[in-house]
């Protein structure tokens, strides 16, 4: 049972599902059953929107998308879509004394107003006078018109039934009042975020089944709110505009200072380069001297062995001129007679080469047939071979000539291919046994024709009965032969009548040959083959006709057939009398058999007379053939190798004559040496005159080679004008490389050194690039301090002093007189300016400091939260189920607090900062910085390891620490726990944080209003009970909001209201509310109808 001050009961009036009604509160327990959208949850709303304003309203029913529930959207609108409600408490202090506590809501504004009614006429500082009975709905609402009032006319309303209204334009008078009347358990000094703490504990209680209590995130946003970062980065925006307005001068400090860091280390990085391309000059020219002496002595030498070998070469070359002359009148005579020579001897040569083949050939060819074989044996083989080649040849084309025809099968499927003889006697007896079967089917056809009287088959078929077959066949047998006699020297026998030979017939069977008969003609005995085929076996004449015909039908299908073959071989016959020589072609057809088993001798497809030459060759010059060849060898091989020194001496003339063309005149050297170096005794070329005669081999071939050696290293015209035009470019660099060398030192020196031309080079690349260097340098200051160019004008050799002189300020540059002293001169000014920026940038670093301490401040105040929250879990000691007792941790976050303690370390030592604790952060970087948001990063990242984040993250609180609730057993391990048991665990943090804000102590609490209202309650399930002890134990008044009915009616404990919706209408309204109170309450429930009634 709740203690006072408690919910006496809810009321609405103008508002969406509840209309016009007062709910009644049990003091311990109130459930709230419908279906979806009957208004449930937004009991829970009200409660929250009465107690702590439109201000810090949060609907606890979580919606997605934009559809939030808002204060406006609570009101019933009319049909000009506006409307005004009211949601009031009955707040009941002792027995049967109430205070009012309540809100407004217009359509259209968010912002409701506060109101508190009592009794008496006025209000009295903060001290209320209770009512006697209720307010109820029905006292809001005119009765003449049943008008809902605005809440300016509603005071007068009320007053005039003894009740006094109070409103509230501001939420902070309405929180005091409650405050101090104890109808908020809040400590007096309360200030906004107790409030809204308040306003979330509520919220949380009936939605603390979805907060996620796993997640670090949603525990700290819980009990400490969202907005404590936003905060931070407000006031960090406020403190940077103030900085902004007193920068002006901060700002052109920094600007100077920059100026003048960049000028300083400008000029200190000239001056390097200055100095840089000074040493590197030095050192090319010292090198140049030396190296352009060096390559003078080189050049005078190389011109001096060239007067001397040239001289030589002159020398040499008028003495091999003459001989070579010679040796051109007398070669060509020679070289003739030796071809000749050497022409005759191959003609020999290649002749017995081909005697030797024809013998070889021969030899072969016998040792083929043996060891002993003679030539005749040799020669009956080839003439066998010949004849087997004709044969082959003669089938061939035998063959060839019947394909052409596609006669092929039909030839090789006749005797014609056993010889002429042979296929000429079977052809006609093929011929006449075609004829005969032709004339016997063409006698069978006669039986067949029945309107023929002199027919056998007419006789036949007038019988009243049908034949045997022993007559049938006899029938058949006879039918060929004529019925009139014949003329003398044809046909011996003939059938007058068939009566006659029918009537006589005596036929017996042959028991050795079956399907045999043997007919007696008078002691005559004649045999007749049994048919297999019988015509006249029936009596019908129809039928006997039908079978005639087919009969008759093939007979002349088989006549046509025996035709045609006889054609056929008419035809081959025809063709095969056209072919010429046929009788040799069919006889070597007829040895085709010996001809494919004949091994040829390829090497034998000759003519006889060829064959006949290689014998011939054979008999005269099989013995002496060796003895001649090497003869005729030796004769070859001695002319050719004549021939050939003829050959060579005659190109090697031709090659030494080329080689002396590419020498050039003596003259043309002289000529040059006289127009490059004129007046150079010291450089003279002597002619053959002279020289004494050098000796010369007189052999062509010692001559050519000793000519083609000295060509290759011959002295060329165009070598000999570069070597005189190197001497005088070398004479020429000799002179300036000493004018160069003595405008850098005082005289020339005694010693020379060596240097190679990759050094000196090397040297004169790296003066170069030196000079190059400074002299980009030199552009590149120029063209940023002064924006123009006229230095170029006034100093074309880059001085150090004309640039510095421009740039410098007119305060300086009476005070420098070198290089060094322009470098000096601009660290001093550059200290004075620092001295000054550092002070306004100290002032900036306090300011940040400022709000990094707020920071520090917000984590500790976090944490003396979570402590005062497990100390009371820990000394209220309250088991969840199972003894689990909940437990809420603290661990470390993301980030560390450690840079937070350097900072206020180093604002605490900005002017002593020898006594700084800690070096992590640099303050001289800082110092450079007027963006406070930049200004804090870079000490974070200086502190964290260059741990790059943004300004949002550094200054949430919830980045620092880590929250974890959960249930754990008394040995320790953690229990994941039922959603019922998470929900309790939930509502006990809820309880918790509520004792740290209200007046009182967890173990004697303060009075006010303390209420639970739980959402979707159903689905806390048996655990239900568990929150309502919890409930019970902290004084709260417990609401549900379900479905269904939650475990089984308390009739003592419990009121239940059934919310129903009216789904007759599209409005938001509902039926009037089913109330069941206790039993000690129920003879004060009353039905109230809705608008719509």
């Amino acid at each position: 049972m709740k203690n006072f001050p408690r919910i006496y009961s809810l009321c609405t009036v103008g508002l969406i599902h509840h209309g016009e009604y007062e709910y009644l509160f049990h003091p311990f327990r109130t459930d709230f059953i419908g279906d979806s959208a009957a208004g449930k949850s937004m009991i829970a709303d009200l409660l929250q929107l009465i107690l702590v304003g439109s201000d810090k309203f949060e609907s606890a029913t979580e919606v997605t998308g934009t559809d939030k529930r808002t204060p406006d959207g609570m009101v019933l609108a009319t049909t000009d879509k506006s409307g005004i409600g009211y949601a009031f408490l009955n707040i009941e202090i002792a027995p049967t004394q109430y205070i009012v506590v309540g809100t407004a809501l217009q359509t259209g504004n968010q912002r409701t107003r506060a109101f508190v009614a009592q009794a008496g006429d006025v209000f009295s500082g903060n001290s209320l006078n209770p009512l006697a009975s209720p307010l109820s709905s029905s006292q809001l609402i005119r009765l003449d018109d049943n008008a809902i009032l605005p809440l300016e006319h509603l005071s007068m309303h009320l007053f005039e039934q003894g009740v006094t209204l109070r409103p509230y334009e501001h939420f902070t008078e309405f929180h005091e009042l409650l405050i101090a009347n104890h109808l908020l358990p809040l400590k007096p000094t309360a200030g906004q975020q107790a409030l809204k703490d308040y306003a979330t504990i509520i919220r949380s209680f009936a939605r603390g089944h979805k907060i996620e209590a796993h997640k670090s995130t949603a525990l700290q946003q819980f009990l400490f709110g969202r907005n404590e970062r936003d905060r931070l980065l407000s006031q960090l925006e406020t403190v940077q505009r103030n900085i902004e307005k007193n920068i002006q001068s901060h700002g052109h400090n920094l600007k100077a200072i920059e100026d003048f860091k960049q000028q300083q280390a400008d000029f200190k990085a000239l001056l390097q380069k200055d100095n840089e391309q000074k040493q590197a000059k030095a050192v090319w020219g010292k090198a140049n001297y030396h190296f352009a002496c060096q390559l003078l002595a080189q050049c005078q030498q190389c011109v001096t062995d060239m007067c001397q070998r040239l001289s030589t070469d002159f020398a040499r070359l008028a003495v091999i001129r003459p001989l070579v002359n010679s040796f051109q009148e007398t070669l060509p005579d020679a070289a003739a007679k030796a071809k000749a020579v050497y022409d005759a001897a191959i003609l020999r040569q290649n002749d017995l080469k081909k005697t030797k083949q024809a013998t070889d050939t021969v030899q072969k060819w016998l040792d083929a047939i043996s060891l002993t074989a003679t030539l005749d044996q040799l020669t009956d083989k080839f003439n066998t071979d010949q004849k087997r080649q004709a044969q082959r040849q003669s089938i061939t084309e035998l063959l060839n000539i019947l394909s052409e025809a596609n006669l092929t099968k039909d030839f090789q499927d006749s005797a014609w291919a056993k010889g002429y003889e042979t296929g000429l006697i079977e052809y006609q007896q093929i011929l006449e046994e075609l004829n005969a079967q032709i004339k016997e089917k063409e006698q069978l056809i006669l039986l067949t024709n029945l309107d023929d009287p002199t027919s056998l088959g007419y006789w036949a078929s007038h019988l009243d009965r049908s034949l045997t077959l022993e007559e049938e066949s006899a029938l058949r047998h006879f039918q060929q032969l004529p019925t009139k006699k014949p003329a003398s020297g044809t046909d011996n026998r003939f059938v007058p009548s068939a009566e006659a030979l029918f009537g006589k017939l005596s036929m017996t069977g042959d028991e050795d040959l079956p399907k045999t008969y043997w007919a007696n003609l008078s002691g005559v005995w004649e045999q007749i083959r049994q048919i297999q085929d019988p015509l006249f076996n029936t009596e019908d004449k129809h039928i006997l006709r039908e079978k005639l015909q087919r009969w008759s039908g093939n007979l002349k299908n088989e006549i046509k057939k025996i035709i045609e073959k006889r054609e056929n071989h008419i035809s081959l016959r025809t063709f095969l009398e056209n072919v010429s020589n046929l009788n040799s072609l069919l006889t070597a057809y007829t040895e085709r058999t010996q001809v494919e088993q004949f091994k040829f001798n390829s090497e034998w497809e000759i003519t006889s007379g060829d064959f006949q030459k290689l014998i011939n060759h054979y008999r005269t010059s099989a013995k002496t053939i060796k003895t001649d060849i090497e003869k005729t060898d030796n004769e070859v091989k001695i002319s050719y190798e004549a021939f050939t020194e003829t050959s060579n001496q005659a190109a090697w003339l031709e090659s030494i004559y080329l080689l002396l063309n590419k020498w050039s005149p003596s003259e043309d050297y002289i000529n040059t040496l006289n127009q490059l170096l004129p007046n150079r005794p010291e450089f003279t070329l002597y002619t053959d005159q002279l020289l004494a005669k050098p000796d010369v081999d007189s052999n062509l071939k010692a001559l050519l080679e000793d000519l083609t050696v000295k060509n290759k290293n011959q002295i060329r015209i165009d070598i000999w004008s570069q070597s005189l035009a190197s001497l005088v470019q070398a004479e020429q660099q000799q002179r300036k490389a000493e004018i160069a060398y003595l405008a850098i030192y005082d005289k020339l020196p005694a010693d020379l050194r060596q240097f190679t031309q990759q050094q000196l080079d090397e040297f004169c690349r790296t003066a170069d690039t030196a000079w190059a260097l400074y002299k980009d340098e030199y552009d590149r200051l120029a063209k940023y301090y002064l924006r123009e160019q006229k230095y170029l004008v006034d100093d074309p050799e880059y001085k150090f002093m004309t640039l510095a002189y421009e740039v410098l300020p007119p305060s300086l540059r009476q005070t420098v007189q070198s290089a060094d002293e322009v470098i000096t001169a601009i660290g001093t000014e550059l200290t004075r300016i620092n001295n000054q920026a550092r002070q306004i940038a100290d002032s900036i670093i306090r300011r940040a400091g400022e709000v990094v301490a707020q920071l520090g401040q917000i984590i500790g105040t976090h944490q003396r939260v979570q402590s005062d929250i497990q100390k009371f879990f820990r000394n209220q000691n309250i088991p969840i189920t199972n003894n689990c007792n909940v437990r809420l941790d603290w661990r470390r976050g993301e980030l560390t607090v450690d840079w937070i303690t350097a900072f206020a370390d180093l604002i605490d030592h900005l002017d002593t900062p020898l006594f700084r604790r800690s070096d992590s952060i640099d303050v001289d970087t800082l110092r450079d910085k007027m963006d406070v948001r930049e200004l804090i990063r870079t000490a974070f990242r200086q502190a964290n390891n260059d741990k790059n984040l943004d300004i949002k993250m550094i200054l949430d609180p919830f980045a620092y620490y880590e929250l974890s609730f959960g249930m754990y057993y008394e040995s320790g391990l953690p229990n994941k726990g039922s959603t019922g048991q998470t929900y309790a665990a939930l509502a006990l943090l809820n309880i918790a944080r509520l004792s740290i804000i209200e007046a009182g102590s967890p173990d004697s609490p303060a009075p006010g209003l303390r209420i639970m209202p739980i959402d979707e309650a159903e689905g806390l399930g048996s655990n239900f009970t568990m929150l309502a002890d919890i409930a019970r134990r902290y004084d709260y008044q417990l609401i549900s909001m379900s479905i269904g009915p939650i475990g089984r009616y308390q009739e003592i404990d419990q009121h239940v209201y059934m919310l129903h919706k009216d789904r007759s209408t599209d409005e938001a309204i509902n039926y009037p509310p089913f109330g069941v109170l206790s039993a000690k309450d129920a003879h004060l429930l009353t039905y109230r109808y809705n608008a719509k009634n």
